[in-house]
Formats: structure tokens, sequence, C-alpha cells
């Protein structure tokens, strides 16, 4: 009954979604609820019997007041997930050249490249797993390149200067920068997307805005690539964000002081506890996310996941070369990696 695609596609796996009795350290999720203004806002949602705005205009609105940004070179989709997804199509041809990414990164990318049929190659980080910017310059038979920045599940960020001197090299190309982790971060690439027309910057509000619960996401760039993907979109899905979510978002944009104190908080535990874990004989890479990747000599990553599980703590393990012995532990508050600190003592 199912499609060839759909009978040998490897779909993505997200983490485990266990949301009662288990510290959740497995998805990156913001261990922060929203503001209050948030969840008034969500409250006061009207006229649901009509359907949204197709472009998200009010949130377009509040985001472009917020970046400074013109809100036409703004898109709006359900989940950043979407909006990649989506940008896929937009600016790729299937079965021509190449899409390029670092073969460590965020384990969506191969999936979408699959699903639409578009050829892909991957380019082997550092053994540290840094990006050498020096391996994107003048790449010849490619079509784009997509950098997650800071890069998931290493954590790591790639400098600014690198950035813009891979984007100089290949102005030709579409140039898609996924950046779900800015704002854990030191710098974003916004201002590269006006100063160059091929640069795609991708945003969610799953993470630091503590709103992974309405899957809301968003992009910046010119006015051709915004333009090609609203084309594409509306092939797809007219309404992709519902009334509720753009309420909430909206609200969490005019709130944002609120979201930077979160992001302060979780940045203090997230640098706390990488230093515990040092003192612990653990490997744990500098994180400039949400997140720590970390490795304990001598032992199995996927066995000490397990036995956290057995303590009702998640974390993320990828079954992955060159990863397979690492973790990825979301940052939660400072009581709940206190907890986890004492069950890796134990383990």
């Amino acid at each position: 009954m199912l499609s060839k695609k759909a009978r040998q596609i490897k779909e993505y796996v997200a983490g485990e979604q266990i949301n009662f009795g288990y510290i959740k350290l497995n998805s990156n999720e913001n261990p922060y609820p929203p503001s209050k203004a948030v969840l008034k806002a969500v409250k006061k949602a009207q006229r649901l019997n009509y359907y949204p705005s197709p472009k998200s205009d009010e949130l377009r609105k509040a985001l472009g007041q917020l970046y400074d940004i013109n809100p036409d070179n703004i898109f709006i989709g359900n989940g950043s997930d979407e909006v990649l997804g989506l940008a896929y199509i937009t600016f790729f041809n299937p079965k021509e050249k190449d899409i390029v990414f670092p073969d460590v990164t965020y384990s969506f990318y191969p999936v979408w490249a699959e699903l639409y049929d578009i050829n892909y190659r991957t380019i082997p980080v550092r053994e540290d797993f840094t990006i050498n910017a020096d391996d994107y310059l003048n790449l010849e038979n490619c079509q784009g390149i997509i950098l997650a920045n800071p890069n998931a599940p290493t954590s790591l960020e790639l400098g600014k200067q690198d950035m813009e001197k891979i984007i100089q090299a290949n102005q030709d190309k579409v140039i898609i920068i996924d950046e779900a982790y800015v704002d854990f971060g030191d710098y974003s690439c916004l201002d590269l997307t006006k100063k160059y027309n091929n640069v795609l910057v991708v945003r969610t509000f799953s993470k630091s805005w503590s709103l992974a619960g309405i899957r809301c996401g968003f992009a910046f760039g010119s006015l051709e690539l915004i333009n090609g993907l609203n084309k594409i979109r509306d092939c797809f899905n007219s309404y992709s964000l519902d009334r509720v979510a753009e309420a909430a978002a909206t609200a969490a944009v005019k709130d944002y002081k609120s979201v930077l104190k979160r992001v302060a908080k979780i940045i203090y535990t997230r640098d706390r506890f990488i230093k515990a874990l040092r003192e612990l004989g653990w490997i744990a890479l500098e994180s400039k996310t949400n997140f720590v990747f970390a490795s304990k000599p001598g032992a199995d990553a996927k066995s000490i996941m397990l036995k956290l599980k057995e303590s009702k703590i998640l974390v993320r393990h990828f079954n992955l070369p060159r990863i397979n012995n690492y973790l990825r532990i979301t940052v939660g508050t400072n009581e709940q990696m206190d907890k986890l600190l004492k069950e890796l003592q134990k383990i």
C-alpha cells in the first residue's frame, strides 16, 4: 500500500517524549515556562472559527520591530523543521548538483535530501568536531550549503569571520544558516542576510523562547528567497501557523526581556555543569547552545544513557559514526543538573 519512497526512506527519529515522572534532558527544550504575558495571550486568542493570517502578519511585524528588519524579509512556518523542509524544495533541484553540510550535524538534513531526491555530500568536521571553513570555499558541483550555527549535536560555534568567508566564496549558491541555538551563542548572522542575497537564516521558538509546544519557526532573507518560500508554502499549506500559536509567539516577542532572563539562567547553569562534569573526568565540549555534548573516557555512552533512564533521567544518545560514545545533555534547572551529577557519580 505504501509508495516506493515511503517503504525505503529512513525517517528522522526525535528524542523520546516522556513528559511526566522524568527529568527530561533529551530534546533541548527550555526547562522554564514562557512568561505570563504569553500564557495570557493564549487564553485570549480569539476568532478561532476563522483561518489565520496566511503569512502571520502580526508576528512578522513584531519580529521586524525586534530585529530591525522589514517584515517582508521574514517567513513564518510551523516550526523551523517545516521552514527548512520547505527551503529544500524552494532552493534545491532534485538529482542535480549536491547540497553540502558537515558529517556531524543535525540528523534531519540528510532525511530531507532523501525525501526530495536531492543529491548531497558531507564534509567531515575536524577531530575536535570543529568546522574548517576552508573546506567550504569555492565548492564544485554544489548548489547549496547548510550550516547549523551553533552546530548540533556538537554545541560548537563557527566564528563569524569564517562564516562570512564561506558566504563570500559561494555567492552563486543558497546558504542556509540554521540558528536554532543562536541566543545561547556569541553572535548571529542576521546582518549577513542584508548584506548577501543568497543567505537564509532560520530560527525557532522551541529553545530560548520556551515555546517548543506551539511549533513555530521563522526565517530571514532577501525578498527573492522569502517570496520563493511563500510560493512553495502556498502549494503545501497556506495556513501553516494557527491563531493560538501566532498569539503566543507574538506575545513572546513583545516580552523579549523575559526571554533574555531565561537564557542567562540557562547559560549560567550550562557553564556550571560543564565545569562539574570535567571535574568528574568527563570530556565536555565548550557549548554555545542550551545543551552539553560530553563523553566519559573508558565508559560506554549508551550504557550510561540507559542507566540514567532507570533513574528517571532522559538524555540523548546517537548511534552514529564518530559520536556514538557521546551524550547530548540538555541544560535543565540547577536542581535537575545537580541530580544528574549525583547519578553520574553513582554510575
